[in-house]
């Protein structure tokens, strides 16, 4: 096969709506004129859905996905492709469509890829017609993607993007919720028909990120599909998103999607074989392309030349869109290294210890490589008798929020509880490694969390328990219920909100019984925690009734408006609030809250 040596821009978020990270590589690239992957035949099976055992066909397809920084007016990355989309359900054991892409990117610029040769972005454009598999459950949700195994990064992302776009929940009803996934994460969705043959999808919030580790947040979303009879016709997807947590990062990201069915028929797609990759709908690959794409061909050298030269300019200045983009690249390159290089981890780590001024930025880096010695580095870091305290407090802050944290690390952290200074944020960070590991390793997150239940159990001081009720909650572990439910009845109202707080991440009707129960507690404090964490439960049979009591009855000024604050959120998201909320807003007796309910009717109203 001949390689190419590229330089190649890959902004996930871009083309799957899921982080925007924008990545730079030198790599190989498969030759598109390669024979494509041949599949073993698997029978059609009939099934009730139009996504099973349909006939091919092809519809007219154009895809444009543009990312910027936030508060960034030029393109961090700007993706254009058209094209015909061919289509065939082909049934069997899993719910599968088999698609090909006979289209071309059309547009490829922005600050990402300013360096890619116009030979890259042609043979980008020929990958793009290797046919690909889509799997859903019998729901309709998304499951998985299976590629050709060298397929690139860049247009698998392309092709789980138009996957994840065609899942759609089937119900009879007129108007339902679901909750479906794609390369972001979980996320809850409402669907209403919207005449004969439509249907709407409107994505509500992410319930739960994505391997990235990114916040999503929805500013806009619609998905309209129109069918003709039960045979896809149409359909069309508009998202923003923004995004949060890459590093200190964030970005607007505005993707539009539209197919159309001009009539033609192609000739018949292959069908679903065991030989290809299978990559599920909210899986990253390994890091390895994806690092060399951040590197993008630097020096580690260069690298650190280059933050420090931004750290310096913006201690003179604030930074302008442009420096602010490039010190981004700067710092995903750095991570990239780190995570690639065991050397780069050393000399980072030899820069923290010997008190350098990218200390700070450093220590960051090593939290977003993640890696194991990444992990290690910043252990030497927290443990080290001769670095100041704020610069060891740090390294555990960081060692709290990796991604993946290791066994050391969960050791280290409950050795840092022997320690003053580093005590609580130790605490913290074992709910929070409890969390991040409960779905990879959950040996390891249950060590976590056995460490905290047992300080829970022989603590006696009301604040140490607070802090540690607040990081089991960090946990959001199910386990921990009947621990928490003790502490429901402290005689500290410390304790009790603490315990409150402790069931925002634990959904269930048994947490939201104990929530309700504490709508009741004398103190306001106690009371106004049960219900923020009722507010992130979202709404219910149960819950709804009694938040709307508490945001009309409750005597507390407070605790009133952080319920009205819940019904607030709870319309944003399309929840039954909106009525209440224009009753609030003209009798509640504290002007301030009529003030809070009345600003938020205009918004409501255009939803």
């Amino acid at each position: 096969m001949h390689h190419h040596r590229l330089i190649v821009a890959l902004s996930v978020v871009a083309v799957t709506a899921a982080t925007a990270l924008a990545f730079r590589t030198q790599t190989e690239h498969p030759n598109p004129s390669a024979a494509r992957p041949t599949v073993a035949q698997v029978d059609a099976a009939p099934r009730a859905s139009s996504f099973v055992a349909m006939p091919p066909r092809r519809y007219e397809a154009a895809l444009r996905s543009v990312a910027n920084l936030e508060g960034s007016e030029s393109a961090f990355l700007d993706l254009e492709a058209s094209g015909y989309l061919d289509l065939q359900g082909i049934g069997a054991a899993t719910r599968a469509v088999a698609l090909r892409f006979e289209g071309r990117f059309s547009k490829l610029a922005g600050a990402a890829i300013e360096q890619m040769p116009e030979s890259t972005r042609e043979e980008l454009s020929q990958e793009l017609h290797n046919p690909f598999f889509a799997e859903y459950t019998d729901s309709g949700s998304f499951s998985a993607l299976r590629v050709a195994a060298k397929q690139s990064d860049f247009v698998l992302q392309v092709q789980r993007f138009i996957a994840a776009v065609l899942q759609r929940s089937e119900q009879t009803k007129n108007a339902w919720q679901a909750t479906e996934e794609d390369a972001s994460g979980k996320y809850l969705a409402d669907y209403e028909r919207c005449g004969p043959g439509c249907l709407k999808r409107k994505k509500v919030r992410y319930i739960e990120s994505g391997k990235n580790r990114a916040s999503v947040e929805v500013k806009e979303s619609e998905t309209t599909f129109h069918f003709d009879s039960s045979e896809l016709t149409e359909v069309s997807c508009h998202d923003v998103l923004r995004t949060s947590g890459l590093g200190a990062m964030a970005f607007i990201v505005e993707t539009s999607f539209t197919l159309r069915a001009p009539g033609a028929a192609p000739t018949a797609l292959p069908a679903l074989g065991d030989d290809l990759e299978t990559v599920a709908a909210g899986e990253q690959r390994s890091h390895l392309s994806r690092d060399e794409m951040m590197i993008g061909g630097r020096s580690v050298g260069n690298v650190m030349a280059r933050l420090a030269a931004f750290k310096k300019a913006r201690e003179r200045a604030p930074l302008d869109d442009d420096d602010k983009a490039a010190e981004g690249r700067e710092y995903l390159a750095l991570k990239g290294l780190l995570r690639k290089d065991a050397s780069v981890v050393a000399a980072v780590r030899d820069h923290v210890l010997m008190r350098g001024p990218l200390a700070d930025d450093y220590i960051a880096a090593l939290r977003d490589a993640g890696n194991l010695e990444s992990q290690r580095a910043l252990r030497e870091i927290m443990t080290a008798r001769n670095v100041e305290m704020p610069t060891r407090f740090e390294a555990t802050r960081a060692l709290s929020l990796v991604g993946h944290p290791d066994a050391e690390s969960v050791a280290a952290l409950e050795a840092a509880r022997s320690d003053s200074d580093l005590r609580q944020q130790a605490v913290y960070g074992l709910g929070s490694a409890a969390y991040r590991s409960k779905d990879a390793d959950p040996g390891l997150a249950n060590r976590a969390l056995g460490a905290l239940l047992e300080m829970l159990r022989n603590e006696t001081d009301p604040y140490r328990l607070a802090t540690v009720l607040k990081a089991i909650g960090n946990a959001g572990m199910a386990e921990a219920l009947p621990a928490i439910e003790q502490c429901l009845t402290a005689d500290s109202p410390v304790v009790r909100a603490a315990a409150a707080e402790s069931l925002r991440r634990i959904a269930g009707p048994v947490s939201d019984g104990l929530l309700l129960r504490l709508l009741g507690d004398p103190s306001d404090r106690v009371r106004s925690e049960a219900v923020r964490a009722l507010e992130e439960h979202g709404p219910n049979a149960t819950v709804l009734p009694a938040l709307a009591n508490v945001a009309q009855n409750e005597p507390d000024a407070g605790v009133r408006t952080q319920a009205v604050v819940a019904l607030i959120a709870w319309a944003r998201d399309g929840g039954p609030t909106g009525g209440l909320l224009e009753q609030i807003a003209h009798t509640d007796p504290d002007p301030r809250i009529r003030e809070l309910a009345a600003g938020a009717l205009p918004a409501l109203a255009q939803r």
